[in-house]
């Protein structure tokens, strides 16, 4: 969540700052409160098109009727206008988008404004830039194509913004105060990722800093050329989106950029509307309400959206779409909560926790109070994790995000916590009760238990504990299994069933997790189990 003040004097000369108009803008689902300096308005994490002015008066004059859903037309890029991918960013900063925007007048407050969104898409979305980093240059100075590459540190000079002279890379990191503050993003890494221009000029060194050269927006800036690099492309598109779209709300135009990956290639941004599949009927049971297909138009456009035949077209800058259910919450909104009528129900009902909750309930205490930390994964993997485990696994459709596929297990979302805390403090011993599925779709319920460092005795020793305090009568089969150890990792066994494996994981399987510290883990299918209590 971002706290956004709109000041009188910038606000008022769009939108009526009255108290009526107040409580319209939190209609709107918009935390925001009427200050002497002017609106202070909570941007959740989830409507980043807020963080600008230009977004925040967009969705109120929408709200209000008072303008139209657009489009946002993009040109094709010119020959020379690509980005080419190297290899060597694969392992480092693997994905990045552009765009061009021309015809904008760059007046001191739009640098302002480009500069405040920037921050602050850093440090929301950006995960402080570590998921997606933002770089906004004069795009006359730079020379296309451009190379996203990576360089040994003691390779790399330039002048970055803020200094006056050359600086290595190693320098820039340890001397700099913007190298200083992200520093921690390159820490280990044995090369660096570059923006490179077709004169061999470096642009930037993402996520750290531009140059000073080529990197700096001034007001004699004519054309702007936007890039994001991160860890995940789809990330990295709608930040370019809003940002796209936000420079079009201040008067200029989009042109696209190739983007040349291997033999992939793709131009960005995309700011076409995109079209989701949306049942009234399924809506106004949801909402309780009466809501006719002639009056859906009018309360799509007041969210942004536009509506045809069962479907709701939503613009590139609302990026929080993912699930028809969110196209009822905007429907709802627009009508108005207002209006709608609470009904007591006509039959009575009483509730209780389901005996299999308080099984799970029972496991969590015996290993919390064992010492072990409870986790809550998601219940998608990426394709790449699908990959690299040789995973058989039940694909999504019409995934929004790079988790494309049903979880089979409960260790690789595991693995990826690992992976994100391992300069965390050791142990880390961890355990989660979820629910997996295979390829069919069919789900259960599964405990994972792992053990950071570990071996196989203490795994085996956990396990012989919570088969006795649970009374679950369990036995190992020992077997080789393909991410462990050979020797030291067996099937669990139930009724002559596997429903489990106990392991020792095997140290070319924490190195292509990104892991280092000896892991033992146990999963088992508890399905049946718990259901039988």
């Amino acid at each position: 969540m971002a706290k956004v003040v709109f000041t009188k004097e910038k606000l008022g000369k769009q939108l009526a700052l009255t108290p009526k108009a107040i409580e319209e803008i939190q209609q709107i689902g918009i935390p925001a409160e009427l200050t002497e300096e002017g609106v202070e308005v909570e941007a959740l994490a989830n409507r980043p098109d807020l963080y600008s002015l230009q977004g925040f008066v967009r969705t109120v004059k929408l709200y209000q009727g008072k303008i139209k859903p657009k489009e946002y037309p993009v040109t094709k890029p010119e020959k020379t206008h690509r980005i080419i991918i190297k290899p060597d960013v694969e392992e480092i900063r693997p994905h990045t988008v552009g765009a061009l925007i021309k015809n904008m007048t760059i007046t001191q407050e739009v640098l302002e404004t480009l500069i405040d969104i920037q921050e602050k898409m850093h440090k929301t979305i950006g995960r402080k830039r570590k998921k997606c980093a933002i770089g906004i240059y004069p795009a006359e100075k730079i020379a296309f194509p451009l190379t996203f590459t990576a360089k040994k540190p003691k390779e790399i000079t330039f002048t970055p913004l803020g200094a006056t002279k050359a600086c290595t890379a190693e320098e820039i990191l340890t001397t700099h105060q913007t190298g200083k503050e992200y520093a921690h993003l390159l820490e280990k890494a044995p090369r660096y990722p570059l923006f490179i221009d077709a004169t061999g000029t470096i642009l930037s060194m993402p996520p750290i800093i531009n140059s000073a050269e080529t990197g700096q927006v001034t007001l004699t800036t004519k054309e702007l050329f936007i890039e994001c690099s991160g860890m995940h492309l789809q990330t990295l598109n709608k930040v370019l989106a809003l940002l796209t779209t936000l420079c079009v709300e201040l008067g200029g135009t989009v042109q696209g950029i190739q983007i040349e990956r291997g033999k992939e290639t793709f131009i960005t941004p995309t700011l076409s509307y995109t079209k989701h599949p949306f049942s009234l009927e399924r809506a106004n049971t949801l909402l309780g309400t009466k809501i006719t297909e002639k009056e859906l138009p009018k309360l799509c456009e007041k969210m942004g959206h536009r509506y045809d035949k069962g479907t709701i077209e939503y613009p590139p800058w609302r990026t929080d779409i993912m699930h028809e259910v969110d196209l009822i919450e905007d429907l709802a909104i627009a009508y108005g909560y207002e209006k709608i009528t609470p009904e007591v129900p006509s039959f009575a009902t009483t509730g209780s926790e389901s005996p299999q909750r308080r099984q799970e309930q029972k496991i969590s205490s015996l290993l919390i109070g064992t010492g072990f930390q409870e986790i809550m994964t998601y219940h998608a993997i990426t394709e790449e994790e699908k990959k690299r485990y040789h995973l058989k696994a039940l694909a999504l459709e019409g995934a929004k995000t790079e988790y494309k596929y049903l979880r089979p297990n409960l260790l690789i979302p595991a693995l990826r916590v690992y992976h994100e805390n391992k300069d965390v403090s050791y142990p880390q011993n961890l355990y989660e009760i979820g629910t997996v599925s295979d390829e069919k779709g069919t789900e259960r319920t599964h405990i994972l238990v792992t053990y950071s460092p570990g071996t196989i005795t203490h795994i085996q020793q956990l396990f012989n504990y919570l088969s006795e305090q649970l009374q679950f009568p369990l036995t190992l089969k020992q077997a080789p299994l393909p991410l462990c150890i050979p020797g030291r990792s067996a099937f669990i066994m139930h009724a002559k069933k596997e429903i489990g494996y106990i392991g020792e994981i095997h140290p070319s399987t924490l190195k292509n997790a990104g892991l280092k510290m000896p892991l033992a883990v146990l999963e088992i299918d508890i399905t049946d189990l718990i259901s039988k209590k």
